[in-house]
């Protein structure tokens, strides 16, 4: 963990939430994103603006939810909540901004706030970057993210590509879990995603 939660202070090599747990990260490497709870196993979701913010946010929330050990739904409650909660919660929000790169505005709405709370959660977290602790726990955050981050942008390349060999084709794409796209010639491509990126923060 980064900072302070309610067992005292640790660090982000906590032991690894089960693989069924809200904002868990599975055992593959990938979080049980919010689009995935509703089915859509499609890489294509990250072609579009909103679903590569929705994939971003979901990697950031699993990674503190997992570096905090609490739950996705403690995370996004609207209600208050204990300091390190209300800390994981900031921290998630600063990896979809920071390192996801999605815009303030459009990344409130996946953490149930506004964007001048998320302004707010980025420049706290940027002043607790001045302790030492904080600033190492938080650089081990941030490593997983930009793993995620390229496993994304691999699966988003994949899937561009696939639907060029379609070409004009009507049929459909499908992506097979974990990360196998096949397309209407019957090529296939394969991406295994980065090994240790679930054991590396232990």
């Amino acid at each position: 963990m980064v900072g302070d939660r309610r067992d005292g202070a640790a660090d982000a090599v906590g032991g690894a939430p089960a693989d069924n747990a809200p904002g868990a990260v599975r055992q593959d490497g990938r979080s049980q994103g919010r689009h995935e709870r509703q089915g859509d196993s499609s890489a294509r979701i990250l072609l579009n603006e909103e679903g590569w913010n929705a994939a971003c946010a979901a990697a950031a929330q699993a990674i503190a939810a997992h570096a905090y050990d609490m739950t996705l739904d403690q995370m996004l409650a609207k209600n208050r909540c204990r300091a390190w909660i209300a800390e994981g919660r900031q921290v998630a929000m600063y990896l979809t901004h920071v390192i996801g790169q999605v815009p303030l505005s459009d990344t409130g709405p996946h953490f149930g706030r506004d964007r001048t709370t998320v302004a707010h959660a980025c420049a706290r977290i940027e002043d607790r970057r001045d302790e030492d602790y904080f600033d190492n726990g938080l650089m081990r955050l941030e490593s997983l993210m930009m793993k995620r981050v390229g496993e994304l942008k691999m699966q988003r390349l994949l899937a561009v590509e696939a639907a060029r060999e379609a070409g004009n084709r009507d049929h459909e794409i499908t992506i097979e879990k974990p990360l196998i796209i096949r397309t209407a010639k019957g090529k296939f491509y394969t991406f295994q995603p980065i090994e240790g990126q679930q054991t590396e923060d232990r």
